[in-house]
């Protein structure tokens, strides 16, 4: 009976042993060798401080404009400036005049009619087909009127450059103004129109260009439902003949192009377009502070 207590003893006194003894640690690794260890970034030549820092200083010489100007056979001003790392050519078109054009009760008509020039079609292609085949040759193509100056740039690659260039000059020399294209980009400016006074600072901006040129001027213009309404397809032409003809233009081409094939391409795509009388010049604001 004695043995059977001091064998249950020591069974428990062996369990107890092995539930709480601390676990063994395996020994630490051995120290790297000089070769081993990741050298740490160079610290020579740095400055305690940032403010110690000292750089070279910087030389920037504008390109002589001049250089890169060249004349059409029909007067207009082209500025090429060739660059032959990636297979793309960029167009752009400016045109003097935007919304300093505006008739005093159509506000907003030259953005429409800059919008419509690329929406609404060609005279021999529909808005639809025009908006494929650009898709088709991976071609960008926009336009845009800003408050004195209206901008059309193109950028395709160099293997269909022929095609869009002339899709390009197509859509500016003849737009159509589809009219169905027309009301859809009336029925979006009163849409925008209606969520103008959400915004504080929409209210704010209006404001002050009213007190900074005055409420006449075009700089402080905005469109209601109404001047939209009052937007037609004729009135975009009209405004389209003021603004977009080669007197009233200057182009610049980068790219991937060699100067004399790309004078050649542009002579051949201006041909017989007519060439009207440039803009005049924005009013200047009346108002005083």
């Amino acid at each position: 009976m004695n043995l059977r207590i001091v064998a249950l003893i020591l069974a428990l006194g062996v369990v107890a042993a092995l539930l709480f003894s601390p676990p063994k640690r395996s020994p630490p690794p051995p120290a790297a060798g000089p070769s081993e260890t990741s050298s740490a970034p160079a610290s020579a030549g740095l400055p305690a401080r940032p403010e110690a820092l000292e750089f070279q200083p910087l030389a920037f010489t504008p390109p002589d404009a001049a250089s890169f100007r060249r004349v059409l056979p029909d007067g207009t001003a082209v500025y090429l400036a060739p660059a032959h790392e990636f297979p793309l050519v960029t167009v752009s078109i400016t045109f003097k005049g935007g919304a300093s054009l505006d008739p005093a009760d159509v506000p907003g008509l030259a953005s429409m009619t800059a919008r419509m020039i690329r929406e609404g079609g060609t005279q021999d292609r529909g808005p639809a087909e025009l908006d494929e085949t650009l898709d088709f040759l991976a071609t960008e193509v926009g336009v845009a009127a800003n408050e004195t100056f209206t901008t059309a740039t193109m950028n395709c690659l160099k293997s269909n450059l022929d095609e869009s260039l002339a899709l390009f000059v197509g859509m500016l020399r003849g737009p159509a103004f589809d009219a169905a294209r027309l009301d859809t980009a009336k029925a979006r400016v009163v849409e925008g129109l209606k969520q103008r006074n959400d915004d504080a600072s929409s209210i704010l901006s209006r404001d002050w260009k009213r007190l900074v040129y005055g409420i006449g001027h075009f700089e402080s213009a905005e469109p209601t439902d109404k001047t939209v309404a009052a937007i037609s397809r004729e009135r975009l032409a009209e405004m389209h003949r003021r603004i977009v003809h080669p007197g009233n233009m200057i182009v610049a081409v980068s790219g991937d192009f060699d100067e004399p094939e790309m004078l050649a391409k542009l002579e051949k795509a201006f041909a017989g377009w007519e060439r009207g009388s440039a803009a005049p010049d924005p009013a200047a604001p009346t108002a005083m502070l």
